[in-house]
């Protein structure tokens, strides 16, 4: 799966901000920064010290993706002082993030300003190799930009069935999010006895990522072996995202 967001092969950024935040909001957020970058290189804040100052305000999504995307990008860490996720303290390293916010910018104008379809559609969505361009890019969209954004815009509930995970997808912390603000999770995969597979790996970043809301975090295992032969008796592959039953990738 292809990172979120990526608008070249050269780059690793983490566009989460880009794909919740309009370029309006973040351009706030980034003056905001730029005040405080001017007397000190760290700086502790939260969303309601933030809409206190901006404008326009944060909602709990637009809050989620900034965290996320800030963290994401080694511009700010986390320091739990609420009950939820959208409500902790982070510490940001004001330089990287006015460098991230910059980068954040520009793929949110080149968002807003592509055709949109309307949520009620149904939309496709293609996964490809990063050396591979599409030739009509505004028929599809990645899929991984299009799963963040149905996860990040949860409120209730997510379901998601999905065999494997990769320890480095930045969807592992937006799934680790969903416990913190109140979304129940239920993960459907298979073989998570394996302690070297990349599955484990991922599995156990969003158990430890999703802090002190596990009880809202379920995962069930698929996967059975024949006892004589040894081979894959039965098994789950399917990708499939429920989000608060009303939105899903299949």
């Amino acid at each position: 799966m292809v990172k979120a967001g990526d608008l070249s092969p050269e780059t690793d950024l983490d566009f989460t901000i880009a794909d919740v935040l309009s370029p309006t909001l973040i351009q706030e957020v980034r003056r905001y920064l730029r005040e405080q970058h001017e007397a000190s290189e760290r700086v502790r804040t939260n969303r309601a010290e933030l809409n206190d100052a901006l404008e326009n305000q944060l909602g709990q999504r637009q809050a989620e993706a900034l965290w996320i995307g800030l963290s994401a990008n080694d511009a700010a860490e986390e320091v739990p002082a609420g009950k939820s996720y959208v409500e902790y303290d982070f510490l940001i390293d004001t330089g990287a993030a006015l460098t991230v916010l910059d980068k954040q910018l520009v793929a949110a104008q080149y968002r807003e300003q592509r055709p949109t379809q309307p949520a009620d559609e149904v939309n496709l969505v293609v996964t490809i190799p990063d050396e591979v361009s599409l030739l009509n890019d505004e028929a599809v969209s990645h899929t991984a930009g299009r799963v963040r954004e149905l996860v990040l815009g949860a409120e209730e509930t997510v379901r998601l069935a999905n065999p494997y995970f990769d320890p480095e997808e930045s969807i592992l912390n937006d799934l680790a999010s969903l416990p913190k603000r109140g979304v129940d999770t239920r993960i459907l995969t298979r073989e998570t006895s394996d302690p070297d597979r990349q599955l484990a790996r991922s599995l156990n970043k969003i158990y430890h990522l999703s802090g002190d809301r596990r009880d809202r975090l379920e995962v069930r295992d698929l996967y059975e072996r024949d006892e004589q032969t040894g081979f894959q008796r039965l098994a789950t592959h399917a990708k499939i995202v429920i989000v608060d039953d009303s939105h899903y990738y299949v």
